[in-house]
């Protein structure tokens, strides 16, 4: 069952640029789907069964790595107010089984 994530992120002038280009040449305007980290668990450290973090043979914690297949959600990102240094882009991803 897909699952649908809202998104708000704080981006610099170049940064909302980025995105922007991402969304409408990348993604042919929210068309097409594309990977993106699982921002809930990408990164954070593994644990064992009693919660200490697992770690290579140097001492070097152990991360967990995942992407997730997602398409836009139904409405295009939302841009705050532009007058500001950063500016709020929120949106919403559905991520594919």
């Amino acid at each position: 069952m897909p699952v649908t994530f809202s998104l708000s992120m704080r981006l610099h002038a170049w940064q909302v640029a980025l995105f922007d280009r991402f969304y409408v040449e990348d993604c042919a305007d929210g068309s097409l789907p594309f990977y993106m980290p699982d921002y809930t668990v990408d990164g954070l450290p593994l644990l064992d069964e009693t919660g200490a973090m697992l770690t290579d043979e140097a001492g070097v914690p152990l991360l967990w790595s995942k992407v997730m297949l997602c398409l836009w959600g139904e409405t295009p990102p939302e841009f705050g107010d532009p007058k500001i240094t950063r500016q709020t882009v929120t949106f919403s991803v559905v991520e594919l089984p």
